[in-house]
């Protein structure tokens, strides 16, 4: 493996974050790869520990892993409060990109139209 994209640790508080952190680190350094700390990030989702608790940070060796609001992450749109929106504007965007040049039939238009509806 020369390269790996997109890795979600899920966890339960920001202790068990970074241990688990750690011990993807270490794996990874075990076979000669190594961690993009410029890339990585956290999205802090669980309302059960408060969010103002910020005496745990998210580390990577000494440096901190700066928190977002959102990421993508196989193709859908994760937010910290839960919103959907840019996941379902984004799908909506995906169903119909080229879609512009592409020669269609009534039957066709109709199932994009159809396709488009159960989305929205």
């Amino acid at each position: 493996m020369l390269f790996v994209d997109d890795i979600v640790l899920i966890a339960e508080s920001r202790v068990e974050v970074n241990t688990n952190l750690e011990q993807w680190c270490a794996s990874l350094e075990a076979k000669g790869l190594h961690l993009s700390h410029s890339k990585t990030e956290y999205l802090w989702a669980n309302s059960s520990e408060e969010h103002h608790a910020e005496d745990v940070v998210v580390c990577i060796a000494d440096d901190r892993v700066p928190q977002t609001d959102s990421f993508k992450y196989l193709g859908s749109i994760i937010k910290s409060n839960g919103d959907i929106i840019d996941d379902v504007t984004h799908l909506r965007s995906t169903l119909m990109y080229g879609s512009e040049c592409w020669p269609l039939r009534k039957a066709e238009e109709r199932g994009l139209k159809t396709a488009e509806m159960r989305m929205l």
